[in-house]
């Protein structure tokens, strides 16, 4: 089973800022005009460059902000494997995380105001004979989190009884 985080999630989270900064530079030639700010534009540039070249370049920054929000949903995501929990983040470098159920000591999800809004959450994985979590995987869908959580409970109880069943075996060879 795998899950990506919620597009609305990021999109609110860490693409919003780059399209703000987008539209801002879009929109700099109008302030410019309107409130005469011509000392802003650099001197080997006519107005008329310079606002071409803002639009454009504003243009670019939303498409770009776009583009990160769909490449950061397509490539982060957290796959349940039979035998471990594997987290993978990134686009040009990969930040690969694999936790077996056995070492997993707690697991957490936590929720902002804008999760609560947004119906999302993030799961905090904590494992033994670490500092902090192993895994953060933020802004994913609610319904999402409660069957990885469920699906840790179930297969950590499956490995617990496992072992019990290993070590029963074994005293009773002595």
């Amino acid at each position: 089973m795998r899950i990506h985080p919620s597009y609305f999630d990021l999109y609110l989270t860490r693409g919003l800022l780059i399209i703000i900064v987008g539209v801002i530079v879009f929109v700099l030639p109008d302030i410019i005009s309107e409130y005469g700010f011509y000392e802003w534009v650099p001197e080997m540039l006519t107005f008329q460059d310079f606002s071409l070249l803002a639009r454009l370049l504003g243009i670019g920054i939303i498409i770009a902000g776009h583009l990160y929000i769909f490449l950061i949903q397509r490539t982060t995501y957290l796959d349940i494997k039979p035998n471990m929990i594997e987290y993978k983040s990134g686009i040009l470098f990969w930040k690969i995380s694999k936790v077996p159920y056995e070492t997993i000591t707690d697991t957490q999800v936590t929720r902002s105001p804008l999760n609560l809004l947004l119906d999302t959450g993030n799961l905090l994985i904590n494992t033994s004979g670490k500092d902090g979590y192993e895994i953060v995987f933020r802004g994913a869908l609610m319904d999402d989190l409660r069957i990885v959580e469920h699906e840790i409970r179930e297969r950590r109880r499956i490995q617990k009884k496992k072992d019990e069943d290993r070590n029963n075996g074994d005293a009773g060879d002595r």
